[in-house]
């Protein structure tokens, strides 16, 4: 005999259905529970997957904007640097390590000058502890933002710094395998010159120069490279740099550099930014 029992499901039960289930089989019923939780649990899934395809890049103003929730925010910052580091594996620096040191920076930015406001805001006066000559006030009103803020913070740097940390030792290894050397003499006042960016049988020449950014809203200025591509050469086993230089140099702007990458590594994303590095810190 089939074991049967009375089971009243609530009116608003899915989607409203009122219904009343009266001595039905346990056996049956527990299958079908047991489906539907298979059914919600790969519908959760491929949600998942979903919104944390969606959520690869983040925005300047993440932390604050909607939806505010944590869970939501803590899927933000996984997917971002799932997305990051995964893009470190592949030896893919650019932009994707200057952004995590961003969002690194505004975050410890916010942490030390935002949230510890929440200390120095004055409330009401409630009284004073003549033995310690202390003034007591009424308690900042939270809803709880504060706390989330400090959770999802605090979650977010020990992230952020992880990927942080595992791009900046895949640079290192990077950088060993980029060979960069002068083509002939240098001049030690030159704005600008070339680069010979050498793949195999073929090289790149790039045109670069030294220009200064002003930031508009410090009035601060720092120095970058900008580049250029002039042409792709097919130059053979032995090429003759010197010769390359001196076709494409531009008047009395003689420095050129020649960039030899010892594996294949990505040009827009790493091999040129590297070479950029080296220029503001060697080239100048």
């Amino acid at each position: 005999m089939n074991k049967t029992a009375a089971i009243i499901v609530p009116s608003n039960f899915k989607y409203g259905f009122g219904i009343i289930l009266r001595f039905i089989d346990c056996d049956l019923f527990c299958k079908f529970l047991t489906f539907y939780e298979g059914l919600f649990f790969l519908f959760e899934l491929l949600f998942t997957k979903t919104v944390l395809k969606g959520m690869g890049t983040l925005s300047d103003n993440w932390l604050i904007e909607p939806v505010f929730d944590y869970e939501y925010k803590t899927y933000q910052i996984l997917a971002f640097t799932s997305k990051a580091e995964n893009r470190f594996g592949r030896s893919m620096l650019f932009p994707y390590l200057s952004d995590v040191e961003v969002h690194l920076r505004r975050l410890r930015f916010y942490k030390k000058n935002v949230l510890n406001l929440e200390s120095e805001i004055k409330t009401n006066l409630v009284g004073v502890n003549l033995k310690r000559l202390l003034l007591t006030r009424e308690r900042l009103e939270d809803d709880g933002v504060i706390g989330t803020l400090n959770d999802v913070v605090e979650f977010a740097i020990e992230r952020l710094s992880s990927t942080y940390h595992i791009g900046l030792l895949e640079k290192e290894m990077v950088k060993q395998r980029i060979n960069i050397s002068p083509v002939g003499l240098l001049s030690p006042n030159s704005q600008g010159g070339l680069i010979l960016l050498r793949n195999n049988r073929k090289t790149r020449i790039y045109k670069y120069r030294y220009r200064f950014v002003r930031r508009p809203y410090k009035g601060e200025a720092y120095k970058d490279v900008m580049t250029e591509f002039l042409d792709e050469r097919i130059t053979g086993t032995f090429p003759n740099f010197q010769d390359l230089k001196m076709e494409y140099r531009d008047g009395y702007q003689i420095n050129t550099y020649l960039i030899e990458p010892e594996t294949e590594i990505p040009v827009f994303e790493t091999v040129l930014p590297v070479a950029k590095e080296f220029l503001l810190s060697n080239g100048s």
